[in-house]
């Protein structure tokens, strides 16, 4: 019976939780000022009012950021920074491949000669 209560109870907390982020996302400056007070009137109950089984936190840093972020061309300018890292990305990669594949072509060459070389003299230990 007690579980049930508590779940309840727990339950409750959340969708009024969600309520209030909700309204803290919302468009008009009145409703997210609304919803900003009673965020703060829940978490200074919450700091003075004792839960009945004990578990509440002793320190509790919580606070609301007020102030917006400026959110001018921020899309064009991280899409623009984005491309251009991708860009130096990938001629690095390309770069990166072609020394790779000059290194492996010249090693294999001259292993690959060098193994023909051995096997003709039927020298097989260093042939491997």
């Amino acid at each position: 019976m007690a579980d049930e209560e508590d779940l309840q109870k727990f339950l409750k907390n959340v969708d009024e939780i969600t309520s209030l982020i909700q309204e803290m996302n919302s468009d008009d400056p009145r409703i997210q000022q609304k919803a900003i007070l009673e965020t703060e009137q829940r978490l200074l109950y919450t700091e003075e009012v004792p839960e009945e089984d004990g578990c509440r936190t002793t320190l509790n840093k919580t606070t609301i950021n007020r102030s917006q972020a400026p959110m001018e061309n921020a899309d064009e300018i991280n899409s623009e920074a984005f491309l251009a890292s991708m860009e130096l990305d990938a001629k690095e990669r390309a770069r990166r491949r072609r020394e790779n594949r000059v290194l492996a072509d010249g090693n294999c060459q001259s292993s690959l000669f060098k193994s023909r070389d051995d096997l003709c003299k039927k020298d097989h230990e260093s042939a491997c």
